[in-house]
């Protein structure tokens, strides 16, 4: 069995941020240091600060298949332990891979080049831009589901002295580019209704990045899932306190499995079906609750580059949509009480009917 991860070198931080990143579960060789290292292009110039590039990847055993995993926004804490279930649980279907997780999409992209792999894990904008970013012919496997549905939101959490997404026009926003596009800041700006030349959007490698750079005053604004921020409320919450929901984005895509139209019509349809009865395979269930999924929903066999879905590489959803006050003690997202604030001030907020809180429209 193999365990080969592609991440980067640690890098310093200081004393006070230490303190709190110490409470934050995250991959040996993490980035999240550098949310207090600096502000605005400083931060943005630490991030894209040179690593040591991961080794050429190649199949430990013969005849195993290279399946390679990149999601910023559902990537487990720990991505040792993830390798190890993912190979036993596929070998327990009588499929023999060599798994590989990423935590920079560069890794990740340079690897997929150089040693193209059959099975990926990657973000939904990957099916919309028909595998071309990485130079594969892609075909949608199975897709996660979580709560029901194949898709989330990702919340926009400011201070308190933000109140509007106009407030952000000339602010700036910590965010993870590759869990919605394709690297670029359009993607983050879109989805609020914010002009490109308006807002600084500031990358970074995970959510946990974009919290802690907010907390520390380095960003005025971070996007992340509502999962890590809950995760920070359980590790800091005086931190936590400080932060508040101001909009979701739309809907973006759960990261699908993706077979190559390389590999074998045979493996396709055996982890097609492995992954639609995952739950009741041995350890799958753990899998799972690793992954944050309920399960997956098997895809009829399609290939990627005859579908003509959104840029984004999503469904259609529902624009972004205002956000409620946060309760005084962190807690879950999903759990706030509804009282809706932060609407733009050039779209005032629609009449509400009693359902869902009212949307944001484009200016």
């Amino acid at each position: 069995m193999s365990v080969r991860l592609a991440l980067p070198a640690n890098l310093a931080t200081s004393a006070a941020f230490a303190a709190l990143a110490a409470l934050v579960i995250t991959p040996v060789g993490s980035l999240a240091p550098l949310a207090c290292l600096a502000s605005g292009d400083a931060l943005a110039a630490e991030i894209a600060a040179d690593v040591h590039a991961a080794p050429v990847v190649e199949p430990q055993r013969a005849g195993a298949a290279l399946f390679y995993f990149f999601s910023p926004d559902w990537r487990p804490p720990d991505l040792g332990k993830l390798a190890i279930a993912v190979e036993e649980v596929l070998a327990s279907g009588q499929l023999d891979v060599s798994f590989q997780a990423f935590t920079r999409y560069e890794d990740f992209d340079r690897q997929v080049h150089v040693n193209p792999p059959l099975f990926m894990i990657a973000p939904a904008w990957v099916e919309g831009s028909a595998g071309s970013a990485l130079g594969l012919h892609l075909t949608v496997v199975a897709r996660p589901l979580r709560r029901g549905k194949s898709t989330y939101r990702k919340a926009l959490m400011t201070r308190s002295n933000v109140d509007s997404i106009d407030d952000l026009a000339h602010g700036s926003i910590a965010a993870t580019l590759h869990s919605m596009g394709a690297g670029k800041p359009a993607a983050v700006l879109d989805a609020f209704h914010l002009a490109t030349d308006s807002a600084r959007v500031v990358p970074v490698p995970k959510d946990v990045d974009a919290l802690l750079a907010l907390s520390f005053g380095q960003v005025d604004a971070a996007l992340v899932t509502s999962e890590q921020y809950e995760l920070l409320a359980q590790t800091s919450p005086s931190e936590a306190e400080k932060l508040r929901i101001l909009a979701f984005s739309p809907e973006v895509g759960l990261p699908p499995v993706f077979a190559s139209a390389d590999s074998d019509p045979v493996l396709r349809d055996r982890l097609r079906d492995l992954l639609a009865k995952l739950r009741e395979a041995p350890n799958g269930a753990d899998l799972l609750a690793m992954l944050g999924f309920d399960g997956f929903r098997a895809e009829v066999p399609l290939a990627v580059e005859n579908r003509d879905p959104p840029a984004s590489g999503v469904r259609p959803g529902p624009v972004a949509t205002p956000a409620v006050e946060p309760p005084a003690r962190p807690g879950n997202p999903s759990d706030l009480v509804p009282k809706p604030r932060g609407v733009a001030k050039s779209a005032p907020p629609a009449k509400s009917t009693g359902g869902d809180p009212p949307a944001v429209t484009s200016p």
